[in-house]
């Protein structure tokens, strides 16, 4: 045999050799998030639209697919109530890390009545930001069939996360059910004389405020996290139960991230209240 194929021979066996680029793969880790609040979404599909790859985000909203062949590819995430975004990706590294901001969908809903050009634009703003499903609403007829019935009370009942507190002259003001410094205390550890007589910003008369009580929305963990308030779109200083809970046309209630950027105010952390009464 010739000397030089057995040499070549030999150096096929005994050298490691580079694999064809056509065996070498890659991983993908896909992070999905919420584009407005930047939340991670769980449960989106990940998958790629010229291979037969997919994945699902997992409770921190990253998906990891293995074994992607080195090239260029299109990599599409979806999910239900987003837009769904698809990129180009070229794999030629180990590990390849995306990230898709998905931008949530605005559906109607079956009851969106504010069809007419001449409704007030506050109302139109209202159904909007109900049909984007991000706060918690009552609507006309929920608020026809409460009657006359404290607005607060009805806040409290049918609203998650508020506290109606007494003032100890008959009127209430909302509160969140965490407290100012957003810890585990229930407003029921409270000291009571931290609520009687408070003013400012809510539900109950002016009176003098005590010692600890502070209205400014700052971090006191002895006081109450009170709610922003706001009557057809006017921060409020007076009662709101001068107005029946019949009169209103809609109410939306905000905490976190998810309230209207307008409504994003010093001291708006403990959470806002956005009540409309029925055009005339």
């Amino acid at each position: 045999m010739d000397r030089g194929i057995v040499i070549a021979v030999m150096a096929m066996i005994l050298l490691p050799g580079r694999l064809p680029a056509q065996s070498r793969t890659t991983v993908l880790i896909a992070r999905v998030a919420d584009a407005r609040t930047g939340a991670p979404i769980t449960h989106a599909e990940v998958l790629f639209t010229d291979l037969e790859k997919s994945g699902r985000t997992n409770d921190l909203g990253e998906a990891r697919l293995v074994d992607i062949p080195v090239g260029i590819h299109r990599v599409l995430a979806r999910q239900p109530g987003y837009v769904a975004s698809e990129i180009t990706v070229s794999f030629e590294t180990d590990t390849v890390v995306r990230v898709f901001l998905l931008q949530p969908t605005a559906q109607l809903l079956d009851t969106l009545v504010v069809k007419d050009k001449n409704t007030p634009v506050f109302l139109r703003d209202f159904e909007v930001r109900r049909s984007m499903g991000l706060g918690h609403f009552l609507v006309e007829n929920d608020l026809r069939r409460e009657g006359t019935r404290d607005f607060a009370l009805v806040a409290q009942s049918r609203l998650p996360g508020i506290r109606a507190i007494s003032g100890g002259d008959g009127h209430y003001r909302l509160a969140s059910t965490r407290s100012q410094c957003g810890n585990s205390r229930a407003l029921g550890e409270v000291d009571s004389a931290s609520v009687r007589g408070a003013s400012g910003g809510g539900l109950g008369r002016g009176g003098r405020q005590t010692s600890g009580s502070r209205m400014d929305g700052s971090c006191a963990s002895s006081t109450p996290c009170w709610l922003h308030v706001y009557l057809d779109g006017l921060k409020t200083n007076s009662d709101l139960d001068l107005v029946h809970t019949s009169q209103l046309y809609g109410v939306e209630y905000y905490s976190g991230t998810n309230m209207p950027v307008e409504y994003r105010t010093a001291g708006s952390a403990c959470g806002v209240l956005l009540a409309w009464t029925r055009p005339p």
